[in-house]
């Protein structure tokens, strides 16, 4: 028995989080699931402190790790089929895909895309909530993003997942009202949006 799941990827700064978060608000049985919040609220435990450099650079920590602390918080959180969970920042890499299908139906992918690479790191260098929301650490997790999650958008293609690719670089309310209407056009999404 999979949960079923709507998967937002995009590039740090694209607006994942911030996207997530207000279709969470607006919907019932639907839940932000943040692959990055959920490695950041470890900051004390075992596993924080095995990873606390990876933590501090921001780096992507071992898929294996990244699904467990996933499944975990599934489990943690009562989700179930009843249920629809937003990935934010999951899968990353192609094994994850893998991994996540053992406790995932996902349903639908939105890319959030934001071609000019520029804009993503002056979002992260304003936002400062982090150790590497600086222009030189932003400009190489955009890199290393692009580079380990463009074969996962292809992954999904080839399993005729329906996937939105959505220009990310306008603005909040105009990413959102474009969310709205990729979802509208999935109807196995309706008990969950509409």
């Amino acid at each position: 028995m999979r949960i079923p799941a709507v998967v937002l990827m995009g590039p740090p700064g694209a607006g994942k989080g911030t996207q997530a978060a207000r279709l969470e608000q607006a919907f019932n049985s639907v839940y932000h699931v943040s692959s990055g919040e959920l490695l950041r609220s470890q900051k004390d435990s075992p596993l924080a402190r095995q990873y606390a450099s990876t933590l501090a650079r921001g780096d992507f920590f071992p898929d294996t790790v990244a699904m467990q602390l996933i499944k975990q918080a599934l489990v943690e959180q009562g989700r179930t089929t009843d249920d629809l969970v937003l990935l934010d920042g999951t899968p990353r890499t192609v094994p994850q895909v893998a991994l996540l299908n053992d406790v995932l139906d996902v349903r639908h992918v939105i890319v959030l895309d934001v071609s000019n690479s520029q804009i993503l790191i002056d979002r992260m260098s304003a936002r400062g909530e982090r150790p590497y929301d600086n222009p030189v650490d932003a400009a190489t997790r955009v890199d290393i993003h692009y580079e380990l999650t463009a074969p996962v958008v292809d992954v999904y293609r080839q399993q005729n997942t329906p996937l939105a690719v959505i220009d990310a670089a306008r603005s909040q309310e105009e990413v959102y009202q474009d969310i709205m209407s990729a979802l509208k056009q999935q109807p196995q999404l309706n008990q969950w949006f509409f």
